[in-house]
């Protein structure tokens, strides 16, 4: 699979956030369209499942502002981080907050056009794919192959699911456990797991190479 069947992704995302980018700072998580600070965090936590990311490479995708990287050094890692964003207004925020720290690369462009020369240890991705696309578990196929490719240790993702009691955002596209696990043992990826138990309406994809 691939993705030129996918609709330009920059201008949908765009679309998406550009009025939360206008209404608040950049700086906040509300221009990223988080609920609220603690319910980006849940995500964090859940990712560092993953394992050990102490002196280690680690390829954020869809990386916003960065908080990612600030989440890990407040937790006291050490890490060689690269952050890939796809909107110039997000990467222009990371960007100044990451300005003087070592071991940092920021990408302005679509991960999946992106031709990475280097490997990483760990591959994120937090909520980035759950923007509704033409076909989002080609979209999730595609990230997983890819991060295959250029990954050495691990792969995390979150992924919205339905649950009841939230608003429903017709722009946003909420996966099935069961068909993701399908999709995953069509990969033939046989090391995963995934966790549901931090949030109602998301869960953890956690792939290990």
């Amino acid at each position: 699979m691939n993705t030129s069947g996918q609709s330009d992704r920059k201008e949908k995302h765009y679309i998406f956030y550009k009025e939360s980018i206008k209404k608040y700072s950049p700086f906040s998580v509300k221009a990223l369209r988080w609920n609220s600070k603690e319910s980006q965090l849940v995500r964090f936590r859940s990712l560092l499942r993953l394992g050990d990311f102490q002196n280690k490479s680690l390829l954020d995708v869809g990386c916003g502002i960065a908080d990612l990287f600030f989440f890990l050094k407040e937790n006291s890692f050490n890490i060689k981080y690269t952050g890939i964003e796809i909107l110039k207004e997000f990467f222009d925020t990371a960007k100044i907050r990451l300005n003087g720290y070592e071991n940092i690369n920021l990408i302005n462009n679509d991960f999946f056009n992106h031709k990475f020369t280097n490997s990483y240890d760990f591959t994120i991705c937090n909520g980035s794919l759950n923007l509704k696309e033409d076909d989002n578990y080609r979209l999730l196929f595609d990230f997983i192959n890819k991060s295959i490719s250029i990954t050495n240790n691990a792969i995390g993702v979150t992924l919205l699911k339905e649950a009841d009691g939230y608003i429903k955002d017709e722009r946003l596209f909420h996966y099935d456990q069961k068909i993701v696990e399908s999709l995953l043992n069509e990969m033939n990826i046989k090391n995963y797991k995934i966790f549901s138990d931090y949030a109602d309406n998301d869960f953890t994809v956690l792939i290990y190479l």
